[in-house]
């Protein structure tokens, strides 16, 4: 739905203008289970995402959720 879709580049945008330099460094692969694909950002923002409907992904413990919606995790580390 395009109110969502508005919402994830909202929330980005703003963590990115935040967070410059987590956007400027590495990408780190993270395994966070099946039908999840996941990695870290310059060691302080966090991206997941469902491949599979029946999957719903999550923050880990010292992370927290910006986004708040199903199937799509953007985190900081707290």
């Amino acid at each position: 739905d395009a109110t969502a879709k508005l919402h994830v580049t909202w929330k980005t945008l703003e963590l990115r203008a935040a967070h410059e330099e987590a956007f400027a460094g590495s990408y780190q692969r993270l395994n966070l289970g099946d039908g999840v694909i996941a990695f870290i950002r310059g060691g302080d923002v966090l991206v997941a995402v469902s491949t599979r409907p029946d999957v719903d992904p999550h923050a880990p413990d010292g992370w927290h959720d910006v986004l708040g919606l199903p199937g799509l995790v953007l985190a900081l580390r707290r």
